[in-house]
């Protein structure tokens, strides 16, 4: 499960345990983008973010960060790390967790069609998108119809290659928001993990333009 995380919610962490759940997997890996492509760079300092994501983990022996990407110098790029990721545990079967928004724009991906070699790929719903012929790139329209299937079981008769769509709620609640919600010291503490929340308030990330904060 790929994202910026910047910072990471309890939206993401509900919908880590739904797709566990739905999806029977034994654990998910939560990938924070280092450097971004397709999207402009985090409002923190990758070692913040990584470091958010360890906190939101404790506890919790099924749900790793892999921080490959913030510890690179180059772009972040979804097949790379998937590549590598999977080489270190070639046994095993692999689930990338997107969002829709991010599923409709996969077209645009480095070897985006080369990620089905790899992983089955599980869409999840966002917000304001719709899975639909008119938002639906004509490629990858093909592509959905042919690999998409009704249930994880449907899965499990291959390595990789499927497409799953789940149609799973989590807390309308976004990280740009919670941003917003912290330059304007508004409470956000039903929308973090609490460590978390008290990583940010100590190193006052989130402020206002032209605040500095240290990280340790």
């Amino acid at each position: 499960m790929g994202g910026m995380f910047d910072p990471v919610h309890d939206g993401h962490l509900q919908l880590a345990q739904q797709v566990k759940q739905l999806c029977d997997l034994d654990e998910i890996l939560l990938v924070p983008c280092g450097l971004p492509v397709h999207r402009p760079r985090a409002h923190t300092p990758s070692a913040a973010r990584v470091a958010m994501l360890e906190l939101a983990c404790r506890g919790k022996e099924w749900l790793h960060v892999d921080p490959r990407e913030c510890l690179s110098n180059g772009p972040s790029y979804t097949y790379t790390s998937l590549t590598a990721i999977r080489a270190g545990q070639r046994a095993s079967i692999f689930h990338l967790l997107l969002g829709l928004d991010a599923f409709l724009s996969l077209p645009t991906w480095y070897r985006w069609l080369d990620l089905f070699d790899l992983a089955h790929i599980v869409v999840v719903a966002r917000p304001g998108y719709e899975l639909t012929q008119a938002t639906l790139d004509p490629v990858l329209q093909l592509e959905l119809e042919k690999r998409r299937v009704r249930c994880i079981e449907d899965c499990k008769d291959s390595a990789a290659g499927k497409i799953l769509v789940l149609n799973v709620s989590t807390p309308a609640i976004s990280s740009t928001e919670i941003r917003d919600m912290l330059r304007n010291q508004r409470d956000i503490s039903q929308f973090l993990n609490k460590d978390v929340a008290t990583y940010i308030r100590t190193h006052k990330l989130y402020q206002q333009r032209g605040v500095k904060f240290e990280i340790n």
